[in-house]
């Protein structure tokens, strides 16, 4: 083998090792993806076994006006949000015999059709639900929960042109029913309407705690 045919094996090596490394940081990413996916999907699969136990564990009265409040509270979160009033958040509760059914579905006005709340990627949508789902959940259980409710980095999958929306409806939220909301974020968008902030800041090997409100 002449010094010529040396070299050009290595190049075409080189070659062959930067696409590999290349497709291994794609699958990586798509594992990422992947794995991001599932840890949302039962995160929401949770809170809707949450929000089925509490509604069949009430009587049938109070389960009425619970679903209508939990339907437009969640509804009035989604079209504030997204600025779209054809989306609306609907659950159906049906008895099959021995068997009690809660679906939590999610209908676009405009398609005439319900939407995949599991599968919809659209906005971070599924996160903004379980997250309103799990306030209303706690305010309407009882005996009453007391007590401020923590959201730990609740608007990291919310897309960026809906964050400022979403952190102004929590402050809303909390406004009207009167229980404080601590949100950790490291999304500015999410914070702006926080009545007070507390930052952390690190240096080094110290941390910086600032107060604004």
């Amino acid at each position: 083998m002449t010094l010529e045919q040396f070299e050009r094996n290595i190049t075409i090596a080189e070659s062959k090792l930067r696409n590999l490394e290349g497709q291994q940081e794609s699958l990586n990413l798509q594992y990422k993806e992947n794995l991001q996916s599932i840890q949302d999907a039962e995160a929401l699969s949770d809170v809707f076994l949450k929000a089925s136990t509490l509604l069949q564990l009430v009587s049938e009265e109070t389960r009425e006006r619970s679903i209508g409040k939990i339907e437009s509270i969640v509804t009035q979160a989604i079209q504030e949000v997204y600025g779209d009033k054809a989306l609306r958040f609907k659950i159906e509760f049906e008895n099959k015999r021995s068997a009690v059914s809660v679906e939590f579905k999610l209908w676009d006005e405009n398609l005439k059709q319900y939407l995949n709340i599991v599968r919809c990627e659209a906005g971070g949508i599924k996160n903004i639900i379980a997250a309103i789902l799990r306030l209303v959940v706690i305010d309407l259980h009882h005996p009453k929960i007391e007590g401020p409710v923590i959201l730990d980095e609740i608007g990291v999958h919310i897309s960026q042109e809906h964050r400022a929306r979403f952190g102004k409806f929590l402050q809303q939220y909390s406004k009207l029913t009167g229980r404080q909301i601590i949100l950790v974020s490291h999304l500015e968008k999410v914070n702006e309407f926080a009545d007070k902030k507390i930052r952390l800041r690190r240096i080094g090997t110290d941390c910086e705690v600032s107060y604004d409100g």
